[in-house]
């Protein structure tokens, strides 16, 4: 798992648990909240290589093998833009950890029926209570791409999904080359964010909410045109910003947005096992 591969970008969340509470007569008290389990047994050891895999919630815990501080908090707290962790210090990218955690056996029936909010909340306590981390939330304002229609309206095919409230899907065929069906701009939106070489995030303001087939064809930032195969697509192919509005009828506008962050207070290399 390399750190560039693995960012995607998706929207900015962080989860919080909410308790149901019955109906309460006036003269009681209402319910306490309630309290999640803990891990019962948790490893967590540095791993001399800089690479690593899955990262995961697994049947009877959490897995990591393995994965920067960075990832584990943007697991945690299900965060799935860059430049959303502010404060990490350099080790919190760099060192790898592989990690181990489970509940006890009698905890597991009732893991079992946690929603990945309430997991990622246990995550959450266990980098509290392992690298010390105390973090808080903040919103800032940072230059962005703003996502929307080009003077002429879209030229993508609006289609019925065979599945209502599919999302749909798209397909790398090759370099620059990438085939939508189904697809909701939410998923082009995270596609431009995380693949397409941009500077800045990309943001939805289309105000488009169908499902959509597309074929998107340009020419990869830092890719050169004489290194492709046939004559015919040695010419030059157009920038991501040209090929949005002449190919789909969309726009790239910069402008300024606010991003959801989490600003480190306070974190230390994990106590040992």
């Amino acid at each position: 798992m390399q750190r560039t591969a693995s960012r995607v970008t998706l929207a900015f969340a962080i989860l919080t648990a909410s308790a149901a509470v019955g109906a309460q007569s006036p003269a009681r008290a209402p319910a306490p909240p309630h309290k999640l389990i803990a891990f019962d047994v948790a490893s967590i050891r540095l791993q001399k290589e800089h690479s690593g895999g899955p990262i995961r919630f697994t049947e009877d815990g959490f897995s990591a093998d393995a994965g920067p501080l960075e990832y584990l908090i943007r697991n945690a707290y299900n965060i799935t833009r860059d430049h959303s962790i502010r404060g990490l210090p350099a080790w919190g990218a760099a060192d790898y950890y592989v990690v181990s955690a489970k509940v006890a056996d009698s905890d597991l029936p009732e893991w079992k029926t946690y929603t990945i909010g309430q997991r990622r909340q246990v995550l959450q306590q266990l980098l509290a209570d392992r690298f010390h981390l105390i973090l808080h939330p903040e919103t800032v304002q940072i230059p962005i791409y703003s996502l929307i229609v080009a003077k002429g309206g879209p030229k993508m095919q609006q289609v019925t999904p065979p599945v209502p409230g599919s999302r749909g899907g798209i397909e790398a065929r090759s370099p620059g080359v990438f085939v939508g069906r189904y697809v909701i701009l939410d998923r082009l939106v995270t596609l431009l964010s995380s693949s397409a070489g941009l500077d800045r995030q990309v943001f939805d303001n289309t105000g488009l909410t169908g499902n959509y087939d597309f074929t998107l064809t340009y020419e990869p930032m830092g890719h050169a045109s004489a290194s492709l195969d046939s004559a015919s697509e040695a010419q030059a192919r157009p920038s991501i910003f040209t090929a949005l509005q002449e190919q789909l009828g969309l726009k790239l506008q910069p402008t300024t947005g606010p991003l959801d962050t989490l600003v480190i207070d306070h974190v230390e290399r994990p106590s040992d096992n």
